[in-house]
């Protein structure tokens, strides 16, 4: 509760501007994240901390700029380290192949085994690549939950499964995020996170 929430409203609400303009959006990773995404036509949600109305909602620590992918539109490879829903704090990086948006391969070790078991169980839909979101608040530690960590400063979360409540068009009994640490997010070829470190602000 120490973090300056004037500050993450106000970055946040910058990057959710930036996401809600763009017309592709790319992240990668020294350890093997490159995908690439069009988020065109979709609005991002700013999750400041402040709830100012009926409808805005807030999961303290809170700080993070969010938006859901069109459908069918990310490809390339998602590299989750340290944190993923479900599974908690994770054994080995879990690697994910992304085809027509949708995770098509899960190679690895324990970790990914749990992930292909949970993906298993559930629908079909789970599969899908339903947000992208970067992290805003720089009080945030790595905790290994997913509620503290995916609002760490500067860091990219991947959800998978449902997002109609995010602006998406798909339903799924799974929304599951994982962290991608130190990325280097383009949107439309201008660098907003480098390395980990937000470039607004």
């Amino acid at each position: 509760m120490l973090a300056d929430y004037d500050r993450i409203d106000r970055d946040t609400r910058e990057l959710t501007r930036l996401m809600s303009e763009a017309r592709r959006a790319h992240v990668r990773t020294a350890i093997g994240t490159d995908m690439s995404m069009s988020p065109q036509g979709r609005e991002a949600i700013a999750l400041t901390g402040r709830v100012v109305g009926p409808g805005t909602f807030a999961a303290m620590p809170d700080g993070e700029a969010a938006i859901a992918p069109v459908e069918g539109t990310a490809e390339g490879t998602v590299v989750v380290e340290h944190t993923m829903d479900n599974l908690g704090l994770l054994d080995a990086p879990i690697r994910m192949e992304v085809r027509a948006g949708r995770v098509i391969g899960i190679p690895g070790g324990a970790s990914a085994a749990s992930l292909q078991a949970l993906l298993a169980s559930a629908d079909e839909n789970a599969r899908n690549i339903a947000e992208f979101a970067i992290g805003t608040n720089d009080q945030a530690r790595l905790i290994g939950s997913m509620m503290e960590d995916k609002k760490y400063r500067g860091s990219v979360h991947v959800g998978l499964g449902n997002n109609h409540v995010i602006g998406g068009t798909v339903v799924s009994s799974l929304h599951l995020d994982g962290l991608v640490l130190n990325p280097t997010v383009e949107l439309d070829g201008r660098v907003i996170v480098e390395n980990g470190r937000l470039l607004i602000g």
